[in-house]
């Protein structure tokens, strides 16, 4: 029986250098430097943001009011592989932003909880975790992670009405056992689940 050398990720140490962007903008030119301390080999360096994730806050001012911010860019990185190489061909770097991360424990949180989450529900499709580093203190200037990528349709961005009624349920009963599943897990106490 082979053990899954990804089971739990590699915790990345690569110090930040002398000069580098102020520490609000990450600097996704040294993500080839992340992926050859992960996988051996670099990766092409990404132009664009390839996806952002937000969330709420709500305001404590007299009028309540909701913000979504950002709370992580996503960046695709493609892997410099030869053809038959065990690694996969793309991956995620997931950064988090300042807004979200008012902690360095924040990101490490996650990681945590999709390795708990995958390895207890394993019918649930959670990204494989290869690699994090949950502090600012790093070459990128932020905390991130390495995840596998799946290709698919981001459902924010296709309008609900418009998809077939099928789909919809498909997607309503996918989601379904989800939760399902997440509500069999049972704690001993409420908080957040990080690495020992």
């Amino acid at each position: 029986m082979s053990v899954d050398p990804w089971k739990f990720p590699r915790l990345v140490h690569l110090p930040s250098r002398v000069g580098r962007k102020p520490i609000s903008i990450p600097d996704i030119t040294q993500f080839s430097v992340v992926t050859r301390s992960l996988f051996g080999v670099g990766c092409t360096t990404p132009t664009e943001v390839y996806s952002t994730s937000a969330y709420n806050e709500v305001s404590s001012l007299p009028i309540k009011w909701s913000v979504p911010s950002i709370s992580a860019q996503l960046f695709l990185l493609d892997l410099d592989l030869p053809e038959h190489s065990p690694h996969p061909r793309r991956v995620l770097a997931r950064v988090a932003r300042d807004l979200k991360t008012r902690s360095d424990i924040s990101l490490e949180s996650e990681v945590a909880t999709m390795v708990y989450v995958r390895h207890h529900c394993a019918k649930i499709p959670v990204p494989t975790v290869y690699g994090y580093c949950p502090t600012r203190d790093n070459l990128i200037g932020q905390p991130f992670c390495i995840v596998s990528f799946t290709d698919g349709m981001d459902m924010a961005g296709v309008p609900w009405e418009d998809l077939p009624l099928q789909t919809k349920l498909i997607g309503i009963r996918d989601f379904a056992k989800v939760v399902s599943q997440l509500s069999q897990l049972h704690f001993k106490a409420i908080g957040s689940i990080y690495f020992k």
